[in-house]
């Protein structure tokens, strides 16, 4: 499969916009660590709580869940608790 002028161009303005939002957001959050770590304390619910539920997603989430589970030999919840 060969890729066209259209794929390329369709490739090379997604790297460009992800470099642009990179680079708006690390001017942003450069400017005190309140910003970086909190953004501001402006963050919408909609949207931190879009980033605690990806959060739960991460590599090591799944494995202190199924070590919890193992250890205490029932489901854990992931609230540090069994269920």
């Amino acid at each position: 499969m060969r890729l066209t002028i259209i794929d390329w161009l369709v490739i090379g303005a997604y790297f460009a916009l992800n470099i642009g939002i990179g680079f708006y957001y690390k001017a942003r959050a450069g400017k005190s660590t309140t910003e970086f770590f909190l953004s501001g304390r402006n963050v919408p619910w909609w949207l931190a709580g879009t980033s605690m539920v990806a959060t739960t997603f991460a590599a090591d989430t799944p494995l202190v869940v199924t070590a919890s589970s193992r250890r205490t030999a029932s489901p854990a919840t992931g609230s540090g608790g069994a269920s």
